[in-house]
């Protein structure tokens, strides 16, 4: 299978009914561990962080990918078209907003938030 990992998934692309259910982290890796993974992982500062927590290189294969949509309103990267996404975003510690364009440490980051998106 094919997935689609990103740190959001931006609700302007989500144009048919999609089911997006949370899953645990232990499932997102078992999807990644399952699946040919493709990122659009958009945000630079968190990138070496999630590497590091789920031993996948997410690191996109051009900066910043944009996503879109076949005629079906099935997303699309890179010319492959996908069924499921995978969104993983971080949860900061409280008070904390990450400056732009500075990397986010493991110590601002309390956990993980996954959402499986299903089109």
């Amino acid at each position: 299978m094919k997935l689609l990992v990103g740190n959001i998934f931006p609700t302007s692309l989500v144009r048919r009914p999609v089911r997006i259910d949370p899953i645990s982290l232990y499932q997102a890796e078992h999807y990644m561990e399952t699946s040919e993974i493709y990122s659009f992982w958009g945000h630079a500062n968190t990138l070496n962080t999630v590497n590091k927590k789920f031993g996948f290189d997410l690191t996109p294969k051009t900066d910043r990918p944009a996503v879109t949509l076949d005629i079906n309103g099935t997303p699309v990267l890179h010319g492959e078209r996908f069924e499921k996404v995978l969104v993983i975003s971080p949860d900061y510690r409280p008070g904390f907003r990450p400056a732009i364009g500075v990397e986010v440490g493991e110590e601002d980051i309390v956990g993980w938030q996954c959402l499986l998106v299903s089109f």
